[in-house]
């Protein structure tokens, strides 16, 4: 399951194209980040926010915000000025994470696999305050009339933790988008040879559009997620966002899922340790895609000629 993982990058871009249009003069509203019917919030219930208090060996929740609407409102009041979107590997001695990070029963598959977390930091001159999300299968608002054996999978609730204020974190180092893109290009095609060399159709199939994806004019679609960009950018200037992120959702399942103890039989110990280094590398591209793409410098249409506006051109901005 993408969701928990996609619905944290749409907020973070969408949440930045708000602020920094707002901090460089700009009228963005605030009801335009995440729209109501933007596809990362579609299986979703409810997306509430709130801050998370040490109480003994439990965390009390205080509401913080009860939509992204709310939440990017008193985020701006309250001085943030920048959203970064964060990947913490598990660590190795356990599979978890702290607070918010503890699976429960009703967890999204994909909320916490195997203890790797995705942190959303949202920056103020003070420091920086730290959320994590987490989505719960329940009833929502929506289906709370609903006996549970009748809900669906397409029924979560999202919530996102306040789990650290006044926190400085390192500096997310990205890698440039050419690089990115020629290793994670030379990944897949690794990863599909090795596919066809066993004929294995689905797999060829699947790495086959992923390479497509990233040479695609229009990567985004047939995806489950195409919107992940807000609107406020030139298509040209985002399409080699457009490209990574589309391949990271192509193969996001397939480089997730851990390989198994033993090799296949129809595998040699070679073919089997070189599977094993291109999943590996597969995994670690895609993080790093995601990571560019929500972490770049958003670029702001051109030919807007608003007072005040930040343009890409102005040399001394």
């Amino acid at each position: 399951m993408q969701g928990p993982i996609f619905q944290s990058v749409a907020l973070t871009l969408w949440g930045n194209a708000v602020l920094l249009s707002a901090d460089r003069g700009g009228l963005t509203p605030i009801g335009s980040v995440l729209p109501a019917d933007h596809s990362t919030r579609r299986d979703c219930a409810s997306i509430r926010f709130v801050t998370l208090h040490p109480d003994g060996r439990r965390w009390q929740e205080q509401v913080y915000a009860d939509t992204p609407e709310q939440w990017l409102t008193r985020l701006r009041s309250e001085g943030v000025t920048r959203l970064r979107l964060h990947y913490l590997s598990p660590p190795p001695d356990t599979g978890t994470g702290a607070p918010h990070g503890t699976p429960q029963p009703g967890a999204a598959p994909d909320s916490q696999p195997r203890g790797e977390r995705w942190l959303i930091e949202a920056a103020h001159p003070g420091g920086s305050d730290i959320w994590q999300g987490r989505w719960h299968r329940g009833p929502g608002e929506a289906t709370a009339a609903l006996p549970e054996h009748l809900w669906t999978d397409r029924i979560w609730s999202a919530t996102y933790g306040r789990i650290a204020q006044g926190f400085r974190p390192p500096p997310v180092d990205l890698i440039h988008p050419v690089r990115l893109h020629d290793s994670l290009s030379d990944t897949v095609q690794g990863c599909l040879a090795l596919a066809r060399r066993h004929d294995h159709l689905r797999a060829v199939t699947l790495f086959d559009l992923a390479l497509r994806k990233l040479t695609s004019q229009t990567p985004e679609a047939g995806l489950t997620y195409p919107d992940l960009l807000p609107p406020s950018a030139p298509e040209a200037d985002t399409l080699p966002v457009r490209r990574l992120l589309a391949c990271a959702q192509m193969l996001w399942d397939t480089a997730r899922d851990p390989l198994p103890a033993e090799p296949p039989a129809t595998m040699t110990g070679e073919e089997w340790a070189n599977w094993a280094a291109l999943h590996h590398a597969l995994r670690q591209g895609l993080i790093q895609a995601v990571l560019y793409a929500a972490n770049r410098e958003p670029v702001f249409d051109r030919t807007d000629r608003t007072a005040g506006r930040w343009r890409r051109w102005w040399p001394f901005r």
